[in-house]
């Protein structure tokens, strides 16, 4: 007998981790068939069989990322001051899938008396859990290069306090400079391979990932370090696929035909399959419409754009969408999946337009409120759909890094 299910989109990838001690984290899927057999003297049959569900995969436009320019004090022993470096760092794009090869770019100032031994790129992957009250975490190294320092970058000049700001300002821009010049910057090439897991950002369990920099310099001094959050996507589509095969039924288990029992889970009313899987029921806060309500629904549903058009459908839901205020807009797109946060803020947008439409406000909100790797997709969305952006485009803009302002800087140009 053929059977066919539709998995929900947003699901958690299988995987199997341990963390300190007996700490561990496994999400497992499975499939159980229940033949049901009448009579009194025949016993039901039961199967399980485990099969390995990976991560969403999407095509998305490379969105470049900038950490720093940071300039930090160097302290030998937390109170003698060396100096002062400052380290830039770029990736290509902030969201990748398994097997891509991600390209990060480094400069690195040194305006101290002691030198850089090393600079070590690596992407470093943290699995964190929690069961109750106990929390527990695995971390590991996904990729590592490592580029050895030049002792004549080395400035043999103490600075005093008055010399910061001016320090600060005038390495800044030299590494901004540096890291949109190839010429003047360091590459790196980082293969996402191995076993890895797919970023997920649940309320139980969370996958980050993180390419840092950092520059080692001899012992009990300040080791300079930034760090840019990337988004680990599954394979490419179509080339990690899972292909279910046939099992034989054990030539033991002699089953009578006649007595099998057809069933299954009955369609909806327009006669199609459900989306979501069956969950243990959690009642949802606030009255209906309410954006208590919608909250409660995003955190519990692993499709948000499905959640707040079926919240739309009730006459009170949707006039809640259609009057935002800025903070609401900011924290239903902050609750939503990592990787549907610019598409849910141009949904809202959507269901705002018969109310006046979405604003720079409610945009500053949003830019605030979600990840750091959703910041420029959400302003490309949303910002050709506020009314004031003309005037009042500088209060997103003001949420933004400066590389981040600069990657949006079409996008909130007025027409």
């Amino acid at each position: 007998y053929n059977f066919t299910a539709r998995i929900p989109s947003g699901l958690p990838p299988s995987m199997v981790v341990r963390g300190h001690g007996r700490s561990q984290c496994e999400i497992q899927y499975n499939i159980k068939v229940h033949l049901v057999r009448p009579g009194l003297l025949k016993s039901d049959v039961r199967m399980t069989a485990i099969f390995s569900l990976v991560g969403e995969s999407h095509d998305v436009p490379p969105s470049p990322a900038m950490a720093g320019p940071a300039t930090v004090a160097v302290n030998q022993c937390c109170c003698i001051n060396r100096g002062f470096m400052t380290l830039g760092a770029t990736t290509d794009r902030t969201m990748v899938h398994r097997g891509d090869t991600l390209s990060v770019a480094f400069c690195c100032k040194n305006d101290s008396t002691t030198n850089i031994d090393y600079t070590d790129v690596a992407m470093l992957e943290v699995i964190s859990w929690t069961a109750g009250n106990h929390a527990a975490h695995a971390a590991k190294t996904i990729a590592t290069n490592r580029f050895m320092g030049n002792p004549e970058d080395k400035l043999m000049k103490q600075h005093s306090s008055r010399d910061i700001a001016e320090t600060t300002q005038g390495a800044s821009k030299e590494i901004f400079e540096n890291l949109n010049d190839s010429a003047r910057n360091n590459t790196s090439k980082l293969i996402v391979q191995g076993q890895v897991v797919e970023s997920y950002a649940g309320s139980i369990i969370q996958v980050q990932h993180t390419v840092t920099v950092r520059s080692k310099t001899a012992c009990c001094i300040t080791d300079p370090e930034v760090g840019i959050k990337v988004f680990i996507m599954a394979n490419r589509t179509g080339e990690d696929e899972f292909i279910p095969t046939a099992v034989a039924i054990p030539n033991a288990m002699d089953i009578p035909m006649d007595s099998v029992v057809m069933g299954g889970v009955p369609a909806n009313a327009e006669g199609e399959e459900d989306d979501d899987l069956p969950m243990a029921f959690v009642a949802p806060g606030g009255a209906d419409g309410s954006i208590a309500r919608l909250a409660e629904e995003l955190s519990r549903s692993f499709n948000s754009q499905q959640a707040i058009q079926k919240f739309s459908l009730s006459p009170a839901g949707l006039q809640t969408l259609s009057t935002l205020d800025p903070q609401s807009y900011g924290m239903i797109v902050g609750k939503a999946r990592m990787l549907e946060q610019p598409k849910v803020g141009a949904q809202l947008a959507s269901f705002m337009k018969s109310q006046g439409g979405v604003t720079c406000a409610h945009l500053a909100a949003g830019v605030k409120a979600v990840s750091s790797v959703s910041r420029v997709g959400l302003v490309k969305a949303v910002a050709p759909e506020c009314s004031d952006r003309q005037a009042n485009a500088g209060l997103v803009a003001e949420e933004l890094s400066t590389f981040d302002a600069m990657m949006c800087e079409a996008a909130l140009s007025a027409k």
